[in-house]
């Protein structure tokens, strides 16, 4: 019998380009996440920010409203925080 971790498929973000203007307006947008198998819906993954080994505290899930569509699919709300210096252009 083979074990496998479960992995993911896609990744989708509703804004791809993150500039000051967002940050005055709607530091807000959503990441849908594929899972290449079924998941248990009973726990909320957390998605981070990093490039390389260095995390990113400058965008972060809001887990109040993120949440499972199906058993493969999560939605998650992202927030750009304004009040951070690390913010970097980042290839998603």
């Amino acid at each position: 019998m083979t074990l496998r971790n479960p992995g993911i498929s896609n990744i989708v973000f509703s804004d791809t380009l993150i500039n000051i203007d967002d940050l005055n307006n709607n530091p807000i947008f959503t990441g849908t996440v594929y899972f290449n198998e079924a998941m248990d819906v009973a726990i909320e993954p957390e998605l981070l920010f990093q490039n390389n080994s260095e995390l990113y505290n400058s965008l972060v899930m809001n887990p109040f409203q993120s949440q499972w569509i199906d058993s493969t699919t999560f939605e998650a709300e992202i927030w750009a925080l304004p009040d951070t210096n690390n913010l970097i252009a980042l290839s998603i």
